[in-house]
């Protein structure tokens, strides 16, 4: 009930910022926003991707998806093991010093994988949703929100991971209007700009 009155007023808002600031498609964004917490409502969809990652990393030591208890998952309820570690503001980042974060760089392979193997990838990966394991392994916790990839958006990701290891701002603004990331009332050029000093 308290998710609904919050999304009445987020409609309220998004109808506002539309009307009388930018135009944002105010209808498709509460339209998409509404679906999202529904989903995200039912836990049985979270149960459902939790089960997906654990299996589609069944063979990648470095990541741990805590084991749902699936007897007592309902659509409002989801149990699952407790896994025991540190989140990642638990450090003080002057303890890795000059080295490299080791969780960093296992963050950055689970998305790659998630991304251009996997084809979904975990949506709300904030700090309280990650958890640090003394073995050196990261635990991903919370799969509400997923977002599922289609190959030719997984295509035209790797064109802007290009162009920008390439610092090529063309390609990445034309990769940005393919992916109907911005309007195409902002100028290539303006867009170019942004993306250089950004």
């Amino acid at each position: 009930e308290e998710a609904k009155k919050d999304l009445r007023t987020i409609k309220k808002i998004i109808w506002l910022v539309d009307t009388f600031f930018i135009s944002i498609s105010g209808k498709e964004v509460s339209s998409q926003l509404e679906e999202m917490i529904e989903s995200e409502l039912d836990l049985r969809n979270e149960l459902k991707y939790l089960k997906q990652t654990k299996q589609v990393f069944i063979s990648e030591k470095d990541f741990v998806f805590p084991e749902p208890i699936t007897e007592f998952c309902t659509r409002s309820i989801l149990v699952t093991e407790f896994i025991e570690g540190k989140k990642i503001y638990d450090f003080n980042p002057e303890e890795w010093g000059a080295k490299k974060n080791p969780y960093l760089e296992k963050m950055m392979r689970a998305y790659l994988l998630m991304i251009f193997e996997f084809n979904f990838f975990h949506a709300d990966p904030h700090p309280g949703n990650l958890i640090l394991l003394e073995s050196g392994q990261l635990c991903f916790i919370d799969f509400g929100a997923v977002q599922q990839i289609s190959g030719d958006e997984t295509r035209l990701l790797e064109k802007l991971i290009l162009g920008a290891m390439r610092k090529d701002y063309h390609l990445m603004a034309d990769t940005l209007y393919e992916l109907k990331a911005v309007k195409d009332s902002l100028g290539k050029e303006e867009l170019c700009q942004i993306l250089k000093y950004s």
